[in-house]
């Protein structure tokens, strides 16, 4: 999703979020309120996730289930990582998770691992823009100065 610029301002200016970026938006850092909206917070939004790289999948594997595997399971599993690579594999996708569900069994801590990183903390411009939005500076200037 691209980013609006009202909506933008919006929540740097007077938005429910608006004391987050208070300071800097006093000063002019817009630096410091592009770190500030693009931090996934410990609190608040969360988003469910669409893409995972390889490193991000092969992270939530627990070594001894993948080394109980079968020779297929295996080879399943090496497909779904080699196809994420760096540029990720869409998780939320019926094909990929049933690809998931035929390797990993239900009593996996592994499966439970994948399942649970289906949903993980939002930054604010990924709550207000969709995942994987990052702000730069440069439109938090726009959005201040029209």
């Amino acid at each position: 999703m691209a980013i609006d610029v009202s909506n933008l301002r919006i929540e740097l200016r007077t938005g429910s979020f608006a004391s987050l970026y208070s300071g800097n938006v006093l000063i002019g850092n817009y630096t410091g309120m592009e770190d500030t909206i693009n931090t996934r917070q410990a609190v608040g939004s969360t988003i469910v996730v669409g893409v995972m790289t390889a490193y991000e999948l092969q992270t939530l594997v627990i070594g001894s289930e993948y080394l109980s595997l079968t020779q297929a399971q295996r080879d399943l599993w090496n497909a779904v990582v080699t196809t994420a690579g760096t540029g990720g594999i869409s998780i939320s996708t019926t094909a990929v998770r049933g690809q998931i569900g035929q390797v990993w069994s239900a009593s996996t801590s592994t499966r439970s691992n994948l399942s649970a990183a289906q949903i993980r903390q939002a930054s604010r411009g990924e709550a207000l823009f969709g995942e994987g939005t990052v702000i730069p500076a440069n439109a938090i200037y726009v959005a201040l100065n029209p």
